[in-house]
Order: C-alpha cells, then structure tokens, then sequence
C-alpha cells in the first residue's frame, strides 16, 4: 500500500491553546482513512504586542494584539502641551529613541512603554549682593519655586545693600 500525506493548516499554538478563537477549518479535519496516512499540523508563531499608557502623552500606531512572529509594528508617542517624548521602553535595543518607532515582532512578549517628561526651563537668578536660596535652577512645567535673599547685606565698612524689591522677564 502506498503511504499517503495530508497536511492540515492549524491555527496558532496561541488559539489553540483557547487564548482568542479558534476557527473549525483550522482546527478540525474529517479524513476518511483507507490507507496508511500521516496528519501534520502546522503552526504559526505570534506573539503578544501590548502598548502601556503613560502620563503625559498618547500612543498611535498597531493596535494590542496577537501578531505573527516578524510581523513589523509600529507606535508614534504624541506629548500632551507641556510635555516631551524621552524615550521608549519595551523595544529592541537601538530603537529606544526613534518615533515613530518600527520593529519587527520577533520576542515571546512585547511591552511597550512610551516615557514622557514635563517639559524643563531655566530659571536664572541674578543679584549683584547676597546669595540666592537655591539661585539658578532647571525646574519642570509649573513647578512653584520660593526664591529668597536676605534683605540686608554688609558690604565694606560703613556700607550695606538692601534688597528693595525684584524683576521678572
């Protein structure tokens, strides 16, 4: 007797295994055996692309789900006013800093994480006497800062300076 192959497509180790659905064509196959005959199932590999949400801004790009291994995914990171992209986590090493970030699928499990910071500025004190406390200082977006001097100062003798008030550009 001849021996004879059939080669049945199945779904993914993933819905097989009941995470998501598996459909009967897939999964399910009547054979009628009149000879010797071998079944193959064969698998596709997927993994799990999963976007974290972060403060300060919003993701775009390929939606969490189960994806075949090499699939290419992308994400754009989008900073709310005020805010800056930094960097991301979760991706291949070298993509860290790109955005639009794209890479293709090729880890058991994908957690992405876009990092935002608020926004820095400058503040610079100057005063020709006293010293100021804390003085120049990177702050974040909306931070309150107190800044404070003594109000006298000695100088050389017979000589002081008062603080009489401050600017602000």
């Amino acid at each position: 007797m001849a021996k004879r192959s059939l080669v049945a497509l199945a779904a993914t180790a993933a819905l097989v295994l009941g995470i998501g659905y598996a459909r009967a064509e897939e999964t399910n196959v009547a054979v009628t055996v009149t000879n010797d005959m071998t079944l193959t199932w064969n698998w596709a590999t997927q993994h799990m692309f999963k976007v974290e949400s972060a403060i300060g801004g919003t993701t775009t790009g390929t939606a969490d789900d189960w994806y075949d291994k090499g699939t290419m995914v992308n994400q754009q990171a989008n900073e709310n006013t005020h805010y800056s992209f930094v960097e991301w986590e979760g991706v291949p090493s070298g993509k860290e800093n790109d955005n639009p970030v794209s890479f293709a699928l090729e880890q058991a499990y994908t957690n992405v994480t876009p990092v935002f910071a608020l926004d820095q500025h400058l503040l610079t004190v100057n005063s020709a006497h006293g010293v100021p406390n804390p003085g120049t200082t990177n702050v974040a977006y909306g931070t309150v800062v107190t800044q404070a001097i003594e109000k006298i100062v000695g100088g050389a003798a017979g000589t002081r300076y008062r603080v009489i008030d401050h600017t602000l550009e």
